[in-house]
């Protein structure tokens, strides 16, 4: 799964938690990527009021998800940003790039022909073996 459909899916479970439940005016914005780490950033707009097991519940939609979260809330307006972090990002495989595959067999074919021009013009010095 990527951490875009992640993303959604933890929006989707905060929608559908009992914080959303107590707090109907509820807004979820994807503000953007972090800076310092795989995640997003989302902010919660329009909230009432939140308690301590509302925090809980938000962990755990995250690690359901495979995420950390990390919280600011912003009193003077009423927002709260949720950092969401993906750890265990499964991670593939590095491929070779096939420029560089491409750059790499055009230099030995060069190479190959240049000696073999080098042969035809002197054999006893540049031997075929």
């Amino acid at each position: 799964m990527t951490t875009d459909q992640s993303i959604k899916n933890i929006i989707d479970c905060l929608y559908n938690s009992d914080f959303a439940a107590e707090n109907v005016d509820l807004s979820i914005e994807d503000i953007g990527e972090l800076n310092y780490s795989l995640g997003r950033k989302l902010r919660m707009k329009f909230v009432d009021s939140f308690e301590n097991d509302d925090i809980k519940e938000w962990e755990d939609i995250a690690h359901e998800h495979g995420a950390q979260l990390s919280f600011a809330m912003n009193t003077s307006n009423g927002n709260i940003d949720l950092n969401i972090e993906f750890e265990y990002i499964k991670k593939t495989k590095p491929r070779i790039n096939p420029t560089w595959l491409i750059k790499f067999s055009m230099g030995v074919l060069t190479a190959a022909w240049s000696y073999n021009q080098l042969n035809q013009l002197n054999p006893e010095r540049y031997q075929m073996w």
